[in-house]
C-alpha cells in the first residue's frame, strides 16, 4: 500500500474473492473510505481459466486488464526481456536531454543538465532492480558524443595529465572535435566560411589549427619537444598523442611530461589563435613559445611546493622515560599484556628484577579476555602470583596502562563488572 493505493495478491478462486470482499466491506464503512471500481482493476495470469476469471470479475464488479501498467513509475510485470521493460527510462532520458532547449544551453548548463535532471531520471528504478548491463551502457552512453573513435588510452592519458583542469577540458574538447573552428561554426550556419582565418588556404578543422597551419610549424620545432610535424602521417589529434606515446623510449615520468608539454602548447596555440582573430594581430610562434614554457614551468613549480611537507619545529619534547630501579630490599615485577579483537585471546608476560636491574625470573602466555583492560589487569595478577611463587613479598608492581592501575587502586564497586573478580583477587 502507498498512500490511497493498493496492490493485492490473491490466489485465483471464488472464495477467496468473496472473502477479500467480506473484509473490505466493514473496513470501508468504518473507516469512511471507499474502492472506486471505476479504477480498479484485475489482472489474471496466464493460467487462470476464463470462467474464473469472469465470476471473480463478478464478485469485486470490476473489469479485467491484460497490462496492469505501472505503479509508482515502475513496471508492474516484470519478465523476461528485461530491456523491453526498461525501454521507458530509455525514452524519459531522451526527452530530457534531447529536446530544443538542449541546444542553446551552454556547457555548463549541460553537465547541469544532465547531472541534476537526466541522471536523476533512472535512481529511483536502479534502486529497486538490478539493470542489466547492456541496459546500463546504453543509458550512460546517451550523452552527446563524436563520431571518432577514441581510443581508451587517450582519455586516460587526458584525465591524468599534469595539468590545470582548463588545459585537461579543452584537450578533451579538441579530442571530441568540440572547438569552435572555422569548420565547426559554419556547419552549424555560424559562419560563412570554413576556411582558416590565419593562412586563409584550407578548411579550418582542430588538427590545421593545432598542427599544421604554416605558423603553428615553427612553434612545435621551437619548442621543448622539437618536434617535426608531418602533414601526411597525422590524419587526427587522437592519432598524433598515440603516435607519440607510442615512440616515446622513456621513462613513465618522461612520458607524462612529454603529454603535459604538448597539452600546453596546444593551449597557447589555441589562446594565440583567438587573439588573432579578434583582435586582427600578427601570428608570432616566438610568443606562443615563450608563453608556453613559462606557463608550464610555473605549473610544474607550484606542484612541487604544493608537495612539500612543512613541518612545525620539534617543540620541547621530553626525554623517554627509562626503567627506574626500586628501593632497597625490593624487586620490581614489570608486567604488560597483548590482545587480539574479536578471538578473546590476549597473552601475558612478567619479568622481575633487582635493585640492580638484573634478570631475576620472567614468564609469558597466552590467556583469554573479553577486552585489553581486561588483560591488563589479568597482567597485574600473575605478575602478582608469579611473585609469591618465587618466594618474594617486597615486590613493586609496574605496568604501562593508567587505568588498568588505577583500577586496582580505585573501589572496586565503581568498576567494571567485569573486572570485579579480577580486582577482589589482587586486593
Amino acid at each position: 500500500m502507498f498512500a490511497d493505493d493498493t496492490l493485492i495478491f490473491l490466489k485465483a478462486l471464488v472464495q477467496n474473492s468473496r472473502n477479500l470482499v467480506h473484509l473490505l466491506n466493514p473496513y470501508c464503512n468504518a473507516s469512511g473510505q471507499q474502492v472506486n471500481f471505476s479504477k480498479s482493476t484485475l489482472y489474471f495470469s496466464s493460467n487462470t481459466p476464463g470462467n474464473i476469471c469472469e465470476e471473480i470479475c463478478g464478485v469485486f464488479s470490476m473489469s479485467e486488464v491484460d497490462d496492469p501498467r505501472k505503479y509508482l513509475g515502475l513496471p508492474t510485470i516484470w519478465g523476461r526481456a528485461k530491456c523491453e521493460s526498461l525501454l521507458y527510462i530509455k525514452e524519459r532520458i531522451l526527452l530530457k536531454i534531447q529536446g530544443w532547449k538542449q541546444q542553446l544551453l551552454s556547457q555548463a548548463s549541460h553537465e547541469v543538465l544532465i547531472k541534476a535532471v537526466a541522471q536523476a531520471v533512472p535512481q529511483y528504478p536502479m534502486n529497486i532492480f538490478l539493470f542489466p548491463k547492456s541496459e546500463y551502457d546504453h543509458i550512460h552512453g546517451r550523452a552527446p558524443s563524436s563520431s571518432l573513435v577514441i581510443d581508451p588510452k587517450i582519455w586516460k592519458l587526458v584525465w591524468s595529465l599534469e595539468a590545470p583542469p582548463k588545459i585537461c577540458n579543452f584537450l578533451w574538447k579538441a579530442l571530441r572535435n568540440c572547438l569552435a573552428t572555422k569548420e565547426n561554426m559554419f556547419r552549424r550556419k555560424i559562419s560563412s566560411s570554413p576556411i582558416c582565418p590565419i593562412c586563409c588556404n584550407e578548411i579550418e578543422t582542430v588538427e590545421h589549427m593545432l598542427l599544421l597551419c604554416t605558423w603553428v610549424a615553427p612553434i612545435w620545432f621551437g619548442g621543448q619537444l622539437n618536434m617535426r610535424i608531418d602533414k601526411f602521417s597525422i590524419s587526427t589529434f587522437a592519432n598524433l598523442l598515440l603516435t607519440t606515446i607510442g615512440n616515446l623510449p622513456c621513462s613513465p615520468i618522461d612520458s607524462c611530461r612529454t603529454i603535459s608539454i604538448i597539452a600546453f602548447t596546444c593551449w597557447h596555440i589555441w589562446k594565440l589563435r583567438c587573439k588573432i582573430s579578434f583582435e586582427q594581430s600578427r601570428p608570432s610562434p616566438d610568443i606562443a613559445i615563450r608563453e608556453s614554457q613559462i606557463a608550464y614551468a610555473e605549473f610544474t613549480n607550484a606542484q612541487i611546493h604544493k608537495n612539500v611537507i612543512h613541518r612545525p619545529p620539534p617543540q620541547n619534547i621530553s626525554p623517554t622515560q627509562r626503567w627506574m630501579p626500586p628501593c632497597n630490599d625490593f624487586v620490581k615485577v614489570n608486567v604488560d599484556a597483548s590482545w587480539k579483537q574479536g578471538m578473546d585471546v590476549a597473552s601475558v608476560g612478567v619479568i622481575i628484577r633487582g635493585v640492580d636491574g638484573s634478570f631475576r625470573a620472567g614468564f609469558s602466555g597466552p590467556t583469554n579476555a573479553s577486552s585489553l583492560i581486561e588483560a591488563e589487569t589479568l597482567a597485574i595478577l600473575e605478575g602478582y602470583k608469579f611473585a609469591l611463587h618465587e618466594g618474594l613479598n617486597n615486590v613493586i608492581i609496574e605496568s604501562d596502562s593508567r587505568k588498568a592501575i588505577s583500577s586496582v587502586h580505585g573501589s572496586i564497586a565503581r568498576r567494571s563488572w567485569q573486572l570485579y573478580p579480577l580486582l577482589k583477587t589482587i586486593q
